[in-house]
C-alpha cells in the first residue's frame, strides 16, 4: 500500500532553494567556464519550476497557491516600440521566444526540448529543432568580454533562467525568506 502526504510550504521553499542553487551553479559554468555538458542539466531543473504536464513539476505554481502570491516575470511586449512588460507565470511560459522555418517556439517548448535531449534521458526521437539551432549561434551578453556565442536554443535556455533566478531572488526568497 502506498501512503503519501502533502508536502508542506516549507518543504517546497526548500526543494526550490536547491534547485535555485542548482540553476546559479549550471548559469556560472556555463557563462564563466562555457561548460555547455550542464545546458541539458540545466534545462531539466527549468522543467521542475515550469511544466505542469508531468506530476511533482510546476513548482513555482505551486509556490504561488502556498505563499498566495503571483510572480511576475519581465518580458517584451510584441508591439513596436518594444517595452518591457511584467506577464504572470502562465504567459512568461507560453509566450512565442523565436520561430524557426514558420514554427514558433515558446519558452516552456524550449525548456522540454533541451531536457527531453539526449543527456537529460535517452529518447529515440528528438524535436529537428535542435539540429536546425546547431547551426544558429549568437552571442551571450558582450562578446568581447564574455567570448560566450552559444547556439540558438542555449541562448534561450540561459536567459530564462537567468531571469528566473531573479524572480525567485526578488519575490520570493527575499520577501518570505
Amino acid at each position: 500500500m502506498n501512503i503519501k502526504y502533502r508536502l508542506s510550504s516549507k518543504e517546497k521553499v526548500d526543494e526550490l532553494k536547491k534547485i535555485a542553487n542548482n540553476i546559479c551553479l549550471f548559469i556560472n559554468e556555463i557563462k564563466n567556464n562555457q561548460n555547455l555538458s550542464l545546458v541539458n542539466s540545466l534545462a531539466v531543473e527549468l522543467r521542475k519550476l515550469f511544466d505542469e504536464k508531468n506530476p511533482g513539476n510546476n513548482l513555482l505554481e505551486r509556490l504561488e497557491n502556498d505563499l498566495n502570491i503571483k510572480l511576475k516575470f519581465p518580458d517584451k511586449k510584441t508591439r513596436l516600440p518594444p517595452q518591457t512588460t511584467h506577464v504572470s507565470i502562465d504567459d512568461y511560459k507560453n509566450n512565442l521566444v523565436f520561430s524557426s522555418n514558420g514554427r514558433g517556439f515558446t519558452r516552456i517548448e524550449i525548456i522540454k526540448i533541451l531536457a527531453d535531449k539526449k543527456g537529460a534521458h535517452l529518447d529515440d526521437q528528438q524535436d529537428i529543432i535542435i539540429k536546425q539551432s546547431e547551426k544558429i549561434f549568437l552571442p551571450f551578453g558582450n562578446p568581447a568580454k564574455t567570448k560566450l556565442i552559444l547556439e540558438q536554443n542555449h541562448y534561450y535556455l540561459l536567459a530564462i533562467a537567468i531571469t528566473t533566478i531573479k524572480v525567485i531572488n526578488e519575490q520570493i526568497f527575499n520577501k518570505y525568506l
